[in-house]
């Protein structure tokens, strides 16, 4: 049970955490694109 509950949690962290990086990447692209034009 424990260890399901610490993989769950590892699994959401590290989903949250490439989301943000997504995200992140996709803003930098954004702004770098209007900065080009």
């Amino acid at each position: 049970m424990n260890k399901m509950n610490k993989m769950n949690k590892i699994n959401k962290m590290n989903k949250i955490n490439k989301m943000n990086k997504i995200n992140k990447m996709n803003k930098i692209n954004k702004m770098n694109k209007l900065l080009m034009l």
